[in-house]
């Protein structure tokens, strides 16, 4: 997907992503769309919450990933997505 997230100069507020495959059953993919909440929203989640995912379902269970946005200081980013994990 674009490197410049939800515009051509993008904010970065926004990273459309596809997950093809599933990691032999350990991510529920198939025929799934899924929007979380606008950044500064309850319930927003990064882009380290989806490499989180990933690393968890591979067996690699840390809580954090990359240096946290001091401007989500009031929501919780730790974990992994657990809408994508199986």
């Amino acid at each position: 997907m674009s490197d410049s997230a939800e515009t051509h100069h993008g904010t970065g507020f926004n990273w459309p992503m596809v997950l093809v495959g599933n990691l032999g059953g350990r991510l529920k993919t198939a025929g799934r769309f899924l929007r979380f909440p606008d950044y500064k929203k309850t319930g927003h989640r990064t882009i380290a919450n989806f490499y989180l995912s990933l690393l968890h379902a591979v067996g690699d269970k840390r809580e954090k990933f990359g240096e946290p946005d001091l401007q989500l200081r009031d929501i919780n980013t730790s974990g992994p997505l657990a809408e994508i994990l199986a």
